[in-house]
């Protein structure tokens, strides 16, 4: 009945899986993330930024493949619409 929704689950995980690793090591292990990179940048810092650019690629990931069935869905409730007005 819903074609993104098992999509729309399985990305949500794979955020959900990358987040609560992120939470857990600054809980349990914060001296981990004190570690420097690049120009005093630590890496809680540059985690936080790549979880935020992640969950902009998996949004537009799953735009990008839902777009083809955006039309199959407009088109089925239009014909359900249709079918319960003539009852």
């Amino acid at each position: 009945m819903f074609p993104n929704r098992k999509l729309g689950l399985i990305l949500f995980g794979a955020y959900f899986v990358c987040y609560a690793a992120f939470v857990l090591v600054n809980a349990f292990a914060p001296s981990a993330m004190e570690h420097e990179l690049l120009s005093g940048i630590n890496l809680a810092i540059a985690t936080g930024f790549g979880l935020i650019a992640l969950a902009l690629v998996l949004a537009a990931l799953y735009g990008w493949l839902c777009r083809g069935n955006a039309n199959r869905s407009s088109v089925d409730f239009g014909a359900r619409t249709e079918a319960k007005e003539r009852s």
